[in-house]
């Protein structure tokens, strides 16, 4: 019904515009718009003679000569742009210069309309606010249109709002909002009707105002009352730094002052936590330009090392965010050389935390571990010798390497250690910032996963989600990571379903988010979603698991995340009957710089293709940093379950009776979480052959729905 609803309404909104460009509004009767109705082919219905409608037609159809006005505006505007097209959405909007451009550029269009059917919207004005005497008296419910756009012009005019040009707005808007953040249909859709509504009562009132003016005056309320709102206050610091560099580069002549200019650019993109390719492309043309300055190699002024040292440590944190991992270590290399130049040991022990975190992102564990301590240990000291103010920065910094070390101990399967780490930071004196409570959170977090607590875990990382004031941009990298977090520990909890719910539609699952926040997030976030597909197990889940992996943002080749990415490609291609493919992708993950946890992933799922769990036995051997990680009991309880079956009860029995051990662990906790599925394999094993355990009957998972 929406097709033929959308053809009545256009027949009589062309109509209404034919009438009103020549008469007054006051004077313009509904029956003579309702003669002017073009009846389409096949609509003639009998209620009146040679096809002509009635005034009572009309009202049927619009319920209100609000809707009539909205119509006629809407369709004059149609004929508007096919008379004159207005230039397409641009492709992408990179910086927010170009996107308030954008945006003026698809306000001009709207204002010149406004101007060549003046008479028109004068008359638009008048019926836009006409309220019946009978609605007055008694108010009546809003008609329902269909959901097309025309529908919603309809509505939207009835409710006394003018949407004509939402349609023309809504693709530009969601360039101009991707240029900072993600935005979702709905606020697109809103945005655009709360744009032409404004756009059009501010051309009724100033029908003489300078077209670009007015444009330009539309697009800065436009960025305040939406663009601000969805993305953050940060914009505002953004559009400031945008509008210094681009003066002083316009001037020319002061490399230096284009040089500082820039790196107040770079900083605002890195506080945002957000837009971290631009960052990392910022700062790698800042980084250029003071080399050029400083003269390198052979040195140069101390001010412009100093400047050049601070650029090249916040390119390595851009890239390193982003996902470039071997140009972060060129950059943090290229930092901590500058320090050493310099001789001052807090810009030295920044570049190496950075460069250690990034050498435990790409699995160089003992490089990182060096890294890390040294940067540690001076910058303790640097704490205990400081005073005032310089004390308390040099605490902040310190704990900012303390998190890098609890990090880098979970990123590689320690749970224990980090679990320990993260707890004795919560146990310290309360972190300096906001900023950092939230790191502090994610990293416990994120510790408790790894030591087999997925209950726990969640609830760590949704109150590192719910802090106040930590700097969690809706679109921004933390809370994707949180989000990651949470959807994992919902997955190991043995709860698929939520895991699901929580990625689906997530800004992590976006295109936007790996071309500009982090490519290296993207593909976890990807790798997350499909393996809790697979877990879930419904139907077409496999299918949809092996869509989310087919087309991947581009990893640094040195990331051992591809080793993960194989897995679960060969995990999905198991799933959708596919050993030949599954077992290749195998072969793929077995190369050189895989972990010890990630082979013996990659066992298990050889075993389960080739149906051979002693398959795993080999994989065990190898040293893992943590010899009682989930992984590890995963593989323990795979072959105790072979075991059982093959009749060999004894060891099966040995190989379960650390599961059911309740001694707490170093980091103060058991083994596993009481709501760990491995726990409940592992006891209902044990009952199954008539072992004794320390557990009675465990409850339920947790709902983590």
């Amino acid at each position: 019904m929406s097709g033929a609803e959308d053809e009545r309404l256009t027949a009589i909104g062309q109509a209404a515009a034919t009438v009103l460009r020549t008469t007054d509004y006051h004077l313009a009767r509904t029956e003579d718009i309702a003669a002017a109705v073009e009846v389409p082919a096949g609509e003639r219905d009998g209620r009146s003679r040679g096809g002509r409608r009635s005034a009572v037609w009309v009202y049927s159809e619009v319920r209100s000569r609000r809707v009539l006005v909205a119509l006629a505006l809407h369709e004059a505007w149609c004929a508007h742009l096919e008379r004159h097209p207005a230039p397409p959405a641009p492709d992408r909007c990179d910086t927010l210069t170009d996107a308030r451009a954008a945006l003026t550029a698809a306000l001009l269009p709207v204002i010149r309309f406004h101007r060549t059917e003046a008479r028109l919207v004068q008359q638009v004005g008048y019926g836009i606010g006409d309220i019946a005497t009978t609605e007055k008296k008694r108010p009546p419910a809003a008609p329902e249109f269909a959901g097309t756009p025309l529908g919603r012009v309809a509505a939207e005019g009835f409710a006394m709002r003018v949407a004509a040009f939402a349609g023309h707005l809504a693709p530009r808007l969601r360039r101009v909002l991707e240029a900072v953040t993600r935005p979702t249909g709905t606020e697109v859709d809103d945005s655009a009707r709360a744009l032409s509504d404004l756009i059009f009562r501010a051309c009724l009132a100033d029908p003489d105002g300078p077209v670009d003016r007015v444009a330009d005056a539309l697009a800065a309320f436009w960025i305040e009352r939406d663009l601000v709102r969805l993305a953050g206050t940060w914009t505002r610091d953004l559009d400031g730094a945008e509008r210094s560099f681009a003066t002083v580069h316009r001037r020319g002549g002061d490399p230096r002052g284009e040089c500082h200019a820039r790196a107040v650019l770079v900083r605002v993109l890195l506080e945002a936590g957000t837009l971290h390719r631009r960052a990392a492309d910022e700062g790698a043309l800042l980084v250029e330009r003071l080399r050029e300055l400083t003269g390198r190699p052979g040195g140069g002024d101390p001010t412009d090392l100093r400047a050049l040292c601070d650029a090249s440590s916040r390119l390595a944190l851009a890239r390193r965010a982003y996902g470039d991992l071997t140009g972060a270590a060129a950059a943090a290399d290229l930092s901590l050389a500058v320090a050493a130049e310099l001789g001052d040991p807090s810009l030295a022990a920044r570049a190496e935390t950075g460069l250690g975190e990034t050498c435990a992102l790409l699995g160089r564990y003992d490089q990182a571990d060096a890294l890390l301590a040294a940067a540690r240990d001076t910058r303790r000291g640097l704490a205990e010798t400081a005073s005032g103010a310089g004390r308390e920065a040099a605490r902040r910094r310190l704990r900012v390497t303390e998190h890098a070390i609890a990090l880098a101990h979970a990123r590689r399967g320690d749970g224990r250690t980090a679990l320990r780490l993260a707890d004795a930071l919560r146990a310290a004196d309360r972190p300096p910032s906001p900023d950092l409570a939230a790191q502090e959170g994610m990293i416990h977090a994120l510790a408790l996963l790894e030591a087999g607590h997925p209950a726990a875990a969640r609830e760590a990382a949704m109150a590192a989600y719910h802090l106040p004031h930590a700097g969690l941009a809706s679109s921004g990298l933390r809370r994707a990571l949180l989000v990651l977090i949470l959807a994992e520990a919902s997955r190991q909890a043995g709860r698929a379903d939520a895991a699901v719910r929580l990625l689906a539609g997530s800004p992590v699952d976006a295109a936007w988010f790996g071309e500009r926040v982090s490519a290296r997030s993207a593909v976890q976030g990807r790798i997350v979603h499909a393996r809790a597909l697979l877990d879930r197990a419904g139907t077409g889940d496999a299918e949809r698991a092996t869509t989310l992996l087919s087309d991947l943002p581009g990893l640094d080749p040195a990331d051992p995340l591809r080793h993960d990415v194989h897995i679960c490609r060969a995990a999905a291609a198991h799933a959708c009957g596919d050993p030949g493919a599954a077992l290749a992708e195998l072969d793929l993950a077995a190369e050189p710089g895989a972990s010890p946890l990630t082979t013996l992933r990659a066992a298990l799922l050889r075993a389960r293709v080739r149906r051979d769990p002693e398959a795993v036995t080999g994989a065990l051997a190898a040293e893992f940093p943590d010899d009682e990680h989930p992984v590890v009991l995963a593989a323990k309880a795979s072959l105790a379950e072979h075991r059982v079956a093959s009749g060999d009860l004894a060891s099966a029995q040995a190989l379960l009776e650390p599961f059911t051990d309740a001694t707490p662990r170093t980091h103060g906790r058991t083994l596993l979480g009481i709501d760990h599925p491995l726990l409940h394999r592992a006891v209902n094993l044990l009952d199954r052959i008539g072992a004794t355990h320390n557990w009675g009957d465990l409850p339920a998972a947790i709902d983590l729905n």
